[in-house]
């Protein structure tokens, strides 16, 4: 590899790569950045994905593995994908393991599956009342849309 100079993402201070995709001078700036992203999540955005997350049993809702019993790790999902959908609401939200969620990627699922999903859903979110599903959807269709236009601070 040719080192090249780039300019630290936390500290801005001019540093040669070691490796293409390094952006942090030293280990230090590593760890100063992530106390600073964890310091700036948004608690609104936790509670609304944490309610999802409920709401599901902490279970993928495509294999059934739980973040308590199988150790994965959960997103929230969007059933139909926004790309073709523009659906940020609770109804096409669901938890997935990380497995899943990436592999499933933009792709539709089957019309049966995607019903079946869809019926469990509305059961489930009848049960979280009106409060839950108004906020939720308020927090992340304004996460899901800073997402898109590349705004990653989450505030």
């Amino acid at each position: 590899m040719e080192y090249c100079k780039a300019n630290c993402k936390h500290c801005g201070k001019e540093f040669v790569k070691r490796t293409y995709n390094q952006v942090y001078c030293s280990d230090e700036c590593v760890m100063l950045q992530r106390v600073k992203d964890k310091n700036s999540r948004n608690f609104n955005t936790d509670r609304a994905k944490y309610i999802i997350f409920q709401r599901d049993k902490f279970k993928c809702i495509y294999c059934g593995k739980s973040s308590i019993e199988d150790g994965v790790i959960l997103h929230v999902d969007h059933i139909m994908p926004y790309i073709l959908s523009k659906n940020n609401s609770i109804h096409n939200l669901v938890t997935a393991c990380d497995m899943c969620n990436l592999t499933k990627g933009a792709n539709k699922l089957e019309e049966d599956v995607y019903y079946r999903i869809i019926n469990v859903i509305a059961e489930r979110n009848k049960q979280l009342g009106y409060v839950d599903i108004e906020f939720v959807d308020k927090v992340l269709y304004e996460y899901f849309e800073n997402m898109k236009n590349g705004n990653n601070s989450n505030k």
